[in-house]
C-alpha cells in the first residue's frame, strides 16, 4: 500500500511539472513594442492581381501567402518571426520542424527573410536568398 502511495505522488508530481512548464505555444507578442504583432503585409506583383502577403501571428508564428496571376493562392504557416521589443529589425524563420521536401533537410531555425520595419509608412522590407538571388519584399500594411 505505501508503495502505490509513493507512486501516485511521484507520479502527480510529474504530471504538475509537464502542465506548468513553459513549451512556448503560451507566448504572445506586445504590439506596443513590437508593433508587426497581429498585422498583415502584403505587397503587389506587377499589374495583375498577383501579391505577396505575411501575417504576423500574435503568438510569434507567421503566415505566407502567395499568389501569381490568375492562379490559387498558396499558403505557408511553417514560418515565425521576431522583432526585438522597441526596434526596427524583423527577422523570419522557418519553425521547428521545417524541412525542405526536395533534399529532406531539416531548416528549422534558418533564416528565410529579414529586414526591417518603418513605421512612419507602415511598411516592412524584408530580403532573402533564392536560388542564389537576392529578393527583396516591400510590404505595406494592409488595413
Amino acid at each position: 500500500m505505501k508503495k502505490i502511495l509513493v507512486a501516485l505522488m511521484a507520479l502527480s508530481l510529474v504530471t504538475v511539472g509537464f502542465s506548468s512548464c513553459d513549451n512556448g505555444l503560451e507566448r504572445t507578442a506586445d504590439p506596443a513594442t513590437q508593433p508587426i504583432a497581429g498585422k498583415t503585409y502584403r505587397e503587389l506583383t506587377g499589374s495583375g492581381d498577383g501579391y505577396a502577403q505575411l501575417t504576423f501571428l500574435m503568438n510569434y508564428k507567421c503566415t505566407l501567402i502567395a499568389k501569381q496571376d490568375n492562379a490559387a493562392p498558396i499558403t505557408n504557416s511553417n514560418f515565425e518571426w521576431w522583432m526585438s521589443p522597441n526596434d526596427t529589425q524583423v527577422v523570419v524563420r522557418y519553425a521547428r520542424g521545417a524541412y525542405d521536401k526536395t533534399t529532406g533537410i531539416s531548416l528549422s531555425g534558418k533564416t528565410f527573410l529579414s529586414g526591417s520595419y518603418d513605421a512612419t509608412k507602415k511598411m516592412v522590407t524584408l530580403s532573402g536568398e533564392f536560388n542564389g538571388q537576392t529578393i527583396t519584399y516591400y510590404m505595406k500594411e494592409v488595413d
